[in-house]
């Protein structure tokens, strides 16, 4: 039934301005331990949704992984994709029970974090796309529901033989634990990135919050001023915007600070009568740039781990 778009145009085409025709269709992919091969049937691939099926009582989504050739592009943390998921037809996690089982569905924010069209799989023909998930507890079966793009002759033959370049925003984090009332914890992140999101640390317990850039100031903030600077989105997390936006969906690079180009980066929080250590995440939506050219891919710097040090003009080897 997808296919019947991909007719010739005529006339009403023509009167709307529709000069390529696209056809879309649905497909369920198989995870195998954790991984899975992305099909090359279609010319564009787009993820909808990861569908656990008969999970435990302790099951935890923790990440999704895009891997081009063998190398990490792209790393999305499951905590950040729920605050960046933004739609009126369904939320990000949704649960279901079918003949006793329980279904877990998690809605990736494709579309909201710019990635419609991204994997353009007929530009890549010597590399391999897979996904990588990482979840916590069990489950029978793990799924990834996306649609695939079937593009018409002339469309098809320009993608394949132009270059395209595609900006890529990262959603990770890392774990500190807060033992003193006053602590200073190092920053591992590179990319473009406007905020912070802290989450497990309720704000009203922060007497000061500074950030330090080399070991200059260049952001402090006291109890007074916090709550006003800040996007609460639970009561133990917030958004701290570095550019007073505080709308973490529609971010203005040209504000962001490059934390690749920064040796250090650190955070000193001071808390109010610490009793016990408290565990605590710092979250970043970073920004990359992904080059599609001659049949290969590569990012314009390397994420890697988030301990490692950045790489500048990486591009992948081709698969034998």
């Amino acid at each position: 039934m997808a296919l019947i778009s991909l007719i010739a145009t005529g006339s009403l085409e023509n009167s709307l301005g529709i000069t390529n025709k696209r056809a879309m269709k649905p497909f369920e992919l198989n995870f195998v331990n954790k991984r899975l091969i992305v099909e090359r049937s279609g010319d564009l691939f787009n993820l909808q949704s990861i569908q656990f099926r008969n999970v435990s009582d302790n099951f935890e989504f923790k990440q999704l992984c895009l891997d081009i050739g063998g190398s990490n592009i792209l790393t999305l943390d499951s905590s950040l994709m729920s605050l960046h998921r933004k739609s009126k037809y369904n939320s990000y996690e949704e649960e279901m029970n079918i003949d006793n089982q329980r279904i877990l569905t998690f809605n990736i924010p494709w579309k909201e974090l710019g990635y419609q069209d991204l994997l353009k799989l007929i530009s890549l023909p010597y590399h391999e796309v897979r996904v990588r998930i990482d979840y916590q507890g069990t489950c029978n079966n793990s799924v990834a529901l996306c649609y695939y793009s079937y593009l018409d002759t002339t469309e098809r033959s320009q993608m394949a033989q132009s270059s395209h370049e595609s900006f890529l925003f990262q959603l990770q984090k890392q774990n500190f634990i807060q033992q003193n009332n006053t602590q200073t914890h190092t920053l591992l992140f590179n990319g473009i990135i406007n905020g912070l999101f802290i989450i497990g640390l309720n704000y009203s317990s922060i007497s000061e919050l500074e950030i330090l850039l080399n070991g200059h100031t260049r952001l402090q903030l006291n109890q007074y001023n916090l709550p006003y600077l800040v996007n609460r989105l639970s009561e133990s997390t917030f958004y701290l915007p570095f550019d007073g936006n505080f709308d973490f969906n529609n971010t203005d690079l040209a504000y962001g600070t490059n934390f690749s180009r920064i040796d250090n980066v650190s955070l000193k929080i001071t808390t109010q009568n610490i009793i016990a250590p408290i565990d605590f995440q710092v979250g970043v939506k970073t920004v990359n740039l992904l080059r599609m050219m001659s049949g290969m891919a590569g990012l314009d710097f390397a994420y890697g781990n988030i301990s490692s040090s950045p790489v500048s003009s990486q591009e992948f080897e081709i698969e034998n």
